[in-house]
């Protein structure tokens, strides 16, 4: 669940999927959840205040630092530091999938890979 889903059922809108979708790419390339918890109140609680470690960072070697921008972007807590529109998503994907040089930081902008 989105952090603003978890604080008010208002002002949702489609970042809320590119949070969601986000976090099951999280899942799918690091073979764990975002976050760890002992119960669904706390799970909740994570989402809404926390970052998860990046995916880089959990499967070192594994997964490209483009990937794992790419990743925390989409869960970025506040929606606003997510994707502006599927398309910019669908670009920055598609980028990322052909191993356009560079990598995504949090903001979305494209820096050079460390040689």
């Amino acid at each position: 669940m989105a952090p603003e889903q978890a604080r008010s059922a208002g002002g949702v809108d489609f970042r809320a999927d590119v949070y969601s979708l986000g976090a099951t790419f999280y899942h799918a390339v690091t073979g764990r959840l975002p976050f760890d918890a002992r119960t669904p109140q706390e799970m909740l609680l994570k989402h809404a205040t926390a970052t998860p470690p990046p995916p880089h960072e959990v499967c070192p070697g594994l997964v490209d630092r483009g990937v794992s921008g790419l990743i925390l972007r989409m869960m970025a807590r506040d929606p606003a530091d997510r994707f502006d529109s599927y398309p910019d998503l669908i670009q920055h994907l598609t980028d990322v999938a052909a191993g356009a040089a560079g990598t995504v930081d949090l903001a979305g902008e494209k820096t050079p890979h460390p040689t």
